[in-house]
């Protein structure tokens, strides 16, 4: 059996090839005082995942070369038994020629088997990365259609609300999250809608005012009827409208004289 000498495990047989990480020394010798890692960038993430699928990808050509006695064979199965195996070619080639094909005899420089398992492990590593990303991609886009549809819900839930609150009789809800505020922009709407209503004492007021204030208490019709309009502010057709009704209605009263020949109203003081 042999030992790590880091965390002092014993490992029998080939169980010491899947001891691929160990123990940090702040671990070993603060024992209960050591608080853990700080928490490692995203990137960091990535780089021990990809590390541990090119591990992966050797240790499984390893495996489907075992029962071949080629020498590219026994170059992957030494490669196995390594760590740390470098992920780029440079680095790689320096790598395979100075501890694997050395241990293997190879004293001339042969790059023949260097190659071969290059293009072998890295085409298969390339393939693994792609399934990855392609999965990434798909599992970022299944997020972005959740939250999408999420805020869609709560946007429509807004309206929802919204279209409720103002009802056709403007009656509101009773909600506990209204501020002060909100309360009193909503009664000086209400106050401003009544003053721009059209009423029948509004139009007998107006009719009076306009024409006291003329020099013989006299006015066209017309002329009459266009100012108390532009007194109460009447825009919409149906209060103009509504407005010559009462209108109308009051000039057939006894506070009123309408010359019908020459559409001249009088009023008629006390």
């Amino acid at each position: 059996s042999v030992s790590c000498i880091d965390c002092f495990v014993s490992f029998f047989g080939d169980d010491y090839r899947q001891h691929t990480s160990c123990i940090t020394e702040a671990e070993r010798y603060e024992k209960s005082l050591y608080k853990g890692p700080k928490k490692s960038p995203s990137g960091n993430n990535k780089k021990q995942q990809y590390e541990l699928l090119w591990a992966e990808v050797i240790e499984q050509q390893a495996s489907n070369a075992k029962d071949s006695s080629s020498m590219l064979s026994r170059a992957l199965m030494q490669l196995s038994y390594q760590t740390n195996v470098p992920r780029k070619e440079k680095p790689f080639r320096n790598f395979m020629m100075n501890s694997i094909m050395k241990s293997l005899g190879n004293r001339r420089n042969d790059t023949t088997i260097v190659d071969e398992a290059w293009k072998l492990l890295s085409e298969t590593y390339k393939q693994e990365v792609d399934k990855i990303t392609k999965n990434e991609g798909q599992q970022q886009q299944q997020q972005q259609q959740q939250q999408q549809q999420a805020q869609d819900s709560t946007e429509q839930q807004k309206q929802n609300d919204k279209a409720e609150n103002e009802g056709p009789n403007n009656s509101r809800r009773p909600d506990s999250c209204t501020d002060n505020k909100d309360s009193e922009s909503e009664k000086e709407k209400s106050t401003e809608k009544k003053k721009k209503k059209v009423t029948s004492k509004r139009v007998l007021v107006a009719m009076k005012k306009i024409l006291k204030a003329t020099p013989k208490h006299k006015m066209k019709l017309g002329k009459l009827r266009k100012e108390i309009k532009e007194r109460l502010a009447v825009t919409k057709k149906r209060h103009s409208n509504l407005m010559s009704e009462f209108l109308t209605s009051h000039l057939e009263s006894n506070d009123f004289q309408l010359d019908q020949k020459k559409e001249i109203v009088k009023i008629i003081l006390d």
